[in-house]
């Protein structure tokens, strides 16, 4: 996951809206959002290679979404992956709290991240690099590969987007959502941040959507939850085209929807 924006208290229809893009290697498989055979209570894409995940909700409403944190000259490569810490919250029967202290203890064992989590009434935020954590206040929140609400020109357009959104006092529309997440729109250099991988890929990496040879955004997911508790979930895969080096960003592979209402 790579980018995600959050009304979170914010419309009188919805108490937690989450529209976000998860940016990926092309070769690194995954499956689409399911509802997992292992785990029948977790709604969740998930990485073939490691069985993490980078975004979920359980039938319960706990929910987690994860990005990496990009500073290439702090990786690790024997680093476990960063997907496990999705999974584990939403496996495990604990509290948000009981949770954040599991990663006050051992979040600094991954690579960096910003991570999502809790339940839809209660949201924390927390990141081990640098490490910190709050709780989310009611607000519209934006999330990349830096801390929350850092003012990255792709996380300033999503939150601005997300704010006229919710100003509606009716439905929103889940075509809405999808179109701050299809935004394909590259920022001048001299906006950007230098995270240390170069121009060209700070450039590359600068729009809500990405795509390119090799890398790019392979999921966009769409979360509704109601003050009833009724849970509608929207996802739109992406490949890269087959016959040549371009990916396009409406060359969408399938999508699937989930709806349901929170265990009480």
């Amino acid at each position: 996951m790579c980018l995600a924006v959050i009304a979170y208290n914010t419309h009188p229809k919805y108490r937690l809206i989450i529209a976000s893009n998860r940016d990926e290697f092309y070769s690194r498989a995954s499956t689409p959002v399911h509802f997992w055979e292992d785990a029948p209570h977790i709604l969740a894409g998930r990485d073939m290679q490691d069985k993490g995940t980078w975004f979920g909700i359980t039938t319960g409403g706990k929910l987690a979404l994860i990005t990496n944190v990009r500073d290439p000259a702090s990786m690790r490569s024997d680093s476990p992956s960063r997907g496990e810490i999705v999974k584990r919250y939403l496996m495990q029967d604990l509290s948000p709290e009981a949770y954040l202290e599991e990663l006050l203890s051992q979040g600094k064992d991954f690579n960096g991240f910003n991570l999502i989590f809790g339940t839809v009434g209660k949201l924390y935020y927390y990141s081990n690099h640098p490490e910190h954590w709050q709780e989310i206040r009611s607000g519209i929140h934006g999330l990349s590969n830096a801390s929350l609400n850092s003012p990255w020109p792709k996380v300033e357009y999503a939150r601005e987007y997300m704010r006229g959104l919710a100003q509606n006092k009716e439905h929103i529309q889940d075509s809405s959502l999808f179109s701050i997440l299809f935004n394909d729109t590259t920022h001048p250099l001299e906006k950007l941040p230098d995270t240390g991988v170069g121009p060209g890929l700070e450039k590359m990496l600068s729009p809500v959507f990405i795509y390119s040879s090799n890398y790019g955004t392979r999921s966009s997911s769409v979360l509704k939850v109601d003050y009833n508790n009724q849970v509608t979930l929207t996802e739109k895969t992406f490949d890269r085209q087959e016959d040549g080096d371009t990916y396009q960003k409406r060359t969408e592979n399938r999508a699937n929807s989930f709806s349901f209402r929170i265990d009480s």
